[in-house]
C-alpha cells in the first residue's frame, strides 16, 4: 500500500504511467490458515486488479475451486490460471482501479511512515537485520562486494526447511538469484551486482548466529 501511495503522488505521478497491480499467488496457500489470516498476503490480495494463479501445475481441483471463490469473494474483474509465471503480456496494460485505502483488510499500517534505505559503510563487510511479524521470524544480510562459492550456498539453502529464502548474491559464477520456498529452489542468472542480499523467513525461532556463521564459510577469501 505504501509504494503504490508514494507512486501516485507527485513527483511519480508526472513521470510514471500506473497501470495495473498484478498479484501472484499460490493457490495452494488458500487452504493455509496461516496465509488466508495474514494480513500482508490479504492486503496484496485487496490492493491487486488482477490475481493470477500460479504453480498451477502442482494444483488440484480443490485449490482451483479456493482459487475461483477468492476471485467471487474479493470481487476480482481479471484472473488468470498459469504455470511457470507465464502472463498473457495484454494483462500488463490493464487499468490501475484499486486505491491503497480502498483494501478491505487495511488496519494499522502506517502509510505515512518514511522509507529507508539499508546502506554498509565504508569499513562494514555485512550488516544483519532481524524481525518478528504475523507469526514469522525473518533475518536478513547485508553484505559488500564479497563473492561466494555458488556451490557451497546452493546447499546450504537446499539444507534448510523454512519457508522462505530470497537472495541476489554475487558468486564465484556470477551474480545470481535464488528463490526458494520449501524445498524448492529457482535459480536465476543476473546481469550484474553491486553486492549481495539474503534474507531467510521461517514459522519458528532460528539460530540466526550458526546461520550467520555457515553464510560467511561460503564467502571466498581474499
Amino acid at each position: 500500500q505504501q509504494i503504490l501511495k508514494i507512486l501516485s503522488q507527485p513527483p511519480y505521478d508526472q513521470l510514471l504511467d500506473m497501470r495495473a497491480c498484478l498479484c501472484l499467488l499460490d493457490p495452494r496457500n488458500l487452504l493455509d490458515e496461516r496465509y488466508l489470516n495474514n494480513d500482508n498476503f490479504n492486503q496484496q490480495i485487496d490492493i491487486a486488479d488482477v490475481l493470477i494463479a500460479n504453480k498451477t501445475d502442482q494444483c488440484n481441483m480443490q485449490d482451483n475451486q479456493a482459487f475461483y471463490q477468492l476471485i467471487t469473494e474479493r470481487s476480482k474483474q481479471y484472473s488468470s490460471w498459469v504455470q511457470h509465471g507465464h502472463l498473457q503480456p495484454e494483462l500488463l496494460n490493464l487499468p490501475h482501479t484499486n486505491t491503497p485505502l480502498s483494501s478491505a483488510h487495511h488496519h494499522h499500517d502506517d502509510d505515512t511512515a518514511p522509507t529507508t534505505t539499508i546502506k554498509l559503510k565504508p569499513d562494514e563487510p555485512f550488516k544483519r537485520l532481524e524481525n518478528m511479524e504475523d507469526g514469522y521470524f525473518s533475518c536478513g544480510w547485508l553484505f559488500s562486494d564479497q563473492v561466494f562459492y555458488f556451490d557451497k550456498l546452493f546447499s546450504l539453502f537446499n539444507e534448510l526447511n523454512i519457508e522462505r529464502i530470497k537472495a541476489t548474491v554475487l558468486t564465484h559464477q556470477g551474480p545470481s538469484l535464488f528463490n526458494c520456498m520449501g524445498q524448492n529452489i529457482n535459480l536465476h542468472k543476473l546481469d550484474k551486482l553491486s553486492h549481495s542480499r539474503i534474507e531467510f523467513i521461517s514459522s519458528y525461532s532460528m539460530n540466526w548466529d550458526e546461520l550467520e556463521t555457515k553464510l560467511l564459510s561460503c564467502l571466498i577469501e581474499g
